[in-house]
Order: structure tokens, then sequence, then C-alpha cells
């Protein structure tokens, strides 16, 4: 009796622990399709987004190249230039938060206008630090702080001079600082062959802005 008896409990055991076992391996196998899942949305969500960033940063080093290329070939500046060019630019684009390519690029203006070797990237230093003021965009601030230098240099116009000025005007003038940028140059050339001076020339655009509004 006893025997039969305990011949009936493992029975009953044995069939619970199949039981049991069968939904383990279920719930182990739901377990692997959910990983795999997840495995394929992490693949998504992370790998594809990190190949996106690759490619954008091999499309902005490309930019740059590009843009280091025109000074080398359009202004015709020199290795040793370029060199020290592209360790400058890279340097202040850490301290500025401005990409390298924008850099290259109101260095093109800087040394299209004549101007290289260390005045050119104390030209770059004051253009990209206006930029990250506020004052316009990089190349609009190059070309303006470039004709300011070049049409007031026997007054020994310096870089950080210019952009002084360009900061004081906008700062009492009235007007988008982006277009009063781009339409400074058409009126320099014009002012300083009439003997207007640089600070004359602010004072006279600020006062006018606040009339009309209109850089």
């Amino acid at each position: 009796m006893a025997q039969k008896t305990l011949s009936v409990k493992l029975s009953l055991n044995d069939k619970q622990f199949q039981s049991s076992l069968k939904k383990a391996t279920r719930k182990m196998k739901k377990f692997g399709k959910s990983m795999k899942s997840t495995g394929q949305n992490m693949t998504k969500s992370l790998t594809m987004p990190l190949l996106a960033l690759g490619g954008a940063s091999v499309k902005l080093a490309s930019d740059f190249e590009t843009s280091m290329t025109k000074i080398s070939t359009l202004v015709g500046a020199s290795a040793k230039d370029l060199k020290e060019y592209e360790k400058g630019i890279m340097q202040l684009s850490e301290q500025v938060g401005i990409s390298a390519k924008d850099l290259a690029d109101g260095m093109f203006f800087i040394t299209s206008s004549g101007f290289e070797g260390a005045e050119a990237l104390e030209a770059l230093e004051i253009s990209a630090k206006a930029s990250s003021m506020g004052m316009g965009e990089m190349s609009s601030i190059s070309n303006a702080l470039t004709s300011i230098m070049t049409a007031y240099a026997d007054e020994q116009m310096t870089a950080a001079k210019a952009g002084d000025l360009l900061h004081e005007t906008l700062k009492q003038g009235k007007f988008d600082a982006g277009q009063f940028m781009d339409s400074l140059g058409s009126v320099i050339p014009v002012a300083a062959g009439a003997g207007v001076s640089m600070e004359e020339l602010g004072a006279a655009s600020a006062k006018m802005s606040k009339l009309s509004g209109d850089a």
C-alpha cells in the first residue's frame, strides 16, 4: 500500500515537474525572442545613428579640406602658411565652438584680401569671437573686417581695432547685425575715399539706423 502511494506521488511529482519544465521552456523561448527583438532595436537605435554621425564627420572633414584647398589654389598660400592656418583654425574651433569648415571659409576671405601669416590669424580670431557674440556669420564679419583694415591701412587699422569699432557700431545702432556686415563692404571704400574715418562712419550708420531701422 505504501509502495503504491509512493508510486502515485512520484507520478504526480513527475507530471508537475514536466509541466513546470514545459512552462519554463516556453518562457525561455519567449525571452529569447524578446532579446533578439531588443538586439535588433538596439542596432537600429544605436548603431545606425552612430554610422550617420560617422558619415557627417567625414563630410565635415571633406568640406574643411575643400576650403583649405581654395586658400592654397585660389589665394596662393604657401605650404608653411597652410600648416599654420590649419593649426590655428583647429585651436580656435575648440575655443569658440565654430566649425573648422566655417573658420576656413572666413580665412579664405581674409587671405583673399591680401592678409597672411600672423596678421591673417589675428583677423580670423577677431572675426570668430565676433561671430560667437552674435555679430553675424563668419564670412560676413571676415569680409567687413578686412575691408576696414584695407581701406584704413594708412591709419594702422588693426583687426582688434576694427573689431571694436564694428562692435560699438552695432551696440549704438538699431539694425540686424548680419545685414549691417553685408552692407558695410559697399560703403567703406566711398567713405575712406572721402576722408571719412571709420569712427565717423560707424557713428553716422548707428544714428541713421535709429531713424530707419535699416542697415
